[in-house]
């Protein structure tokens, strides 16, 4: 976050990368929600279906006319723009993204054309930041040519130790106003979701039958946002927890499961942590359901 701030603040074209799940969107939102007066914001979410004539009417929507050719944001700001899911695109017949080479072309030569009068148009006070994936699941690899243009910053995965210190800060400030059996259940929850995320991930990989078995850390941050959704009035003992914890880890991972066995594959792995973690077990907890 730091050093895309330095790089927005110097007017700098830069590119944040990372797997699917690390917050690249979230900092670069955070980054943008933070910015002066003498700055403008928008914010661009490419997808299959973006076009290079699409991306330049879109952006030129928050540009006005200063004199004959030069256009510049509204309010004489400078413009941000961020355009999320950089490399989704479709690829053109050639083999190259259409939309991007647009973006190149303006950031080499500082213009573009107008596709109707044929004539030059000068893109003032104007900078891009950029976030994409690695290629693959339909985002494709492009020119390094076009990498050339932004200053690379690479989002590594957080570790297991980062997790648990993130989700555990918010599962235990909710947990505060809750009686004092389950005030102390936001480490071991947190613990369980980590853990189960992890073994997912490692045991689950997507084959040709199951190519939808995609896990990410967002799903590990749904199965706590489930968690939180617990009110002192209906969650008042240790138990109704980990009944709430193990419906929405079967809420958010069981749900895609269509094989029976791998769902009582996940049952299993819960018991596991229920029994290492907990003290209890599946039938423990689900016997009189």
């Amino acid at each position: 976050g730091y050093i895309l701030g330095k790089r927005v603040s110097s007017i700098k074209h830069a590119m944040v990368f990372g797997n699917v799940g690390v917050g690249k969107t979230m900092v670069v939102q955070k980054l943008l929600s933070g910015l002066p007066d003498s700055r403008a914001a928008m914010v661009i979410n490419m997808s299959a279906q973006t076009s290079s004539n699409s991306l330049q009417i879109t952006i030129e929507g928050k540009l006005e006319k200063r004199t004959k050719g030069v256009f510049a944001p509204i309010g004489g700001k400078k413009l941000v723009c961020f355009i999320d899911d950089f490399n989704m695109p479709a690829k053109s017949v050639f083999g190259f993204l259409p939309p991007l080479e647009l973006l190149k072309l303006w950031a080499d030569n500082g213009f573009w054309y107008d596709r109707e009068k044929q004539e030059v148009k000068n893109i003032k006070d104007m900078q891009l930041i950029t976030s994409m994936a690695p290629p693959g699941g339909g985002r494709n690899a492009f020119s390094q040519r076009v990498q050339a243009v932004f200053f690379a910053i690479n989002m590594t995965m957080p570790s297991d130790a980062q997790l648990r210190r993130i989700f555990s800060t918010m599962l235990n400030g909710k947990l505060a106003d809750f009686d004092d059996e389950i005030k102390p259940l936001g480490d071991p929850l947190t613990q369980g979701t980590v853990e189960v995320y992890a073994t997912i991930s490692l045991e689950l990989l997507p084959t040709p039958a199951k190519s939808h078995y995609l896990f990410n850390t967002r799903d590990l941050a749904k199965v706590v946002q489930g968690v939180m959704q617990a009110t002192r009035a209906f969650y008042d003992s240790k138990e109704s927890m980990l009944q709430l914890w193990c419906h929405e880890t079967f809420r958010i991972y069981g749900d895609r499961m269509w094989d029976q066995k791998d769902k009582e594959w996940l049952e299993n792995l819960l018991d596991e942590k229920l029994n290492n973690i907990f003290s209890t077990s599946w039938k423990g907890l689900f016997e009189n359901e």
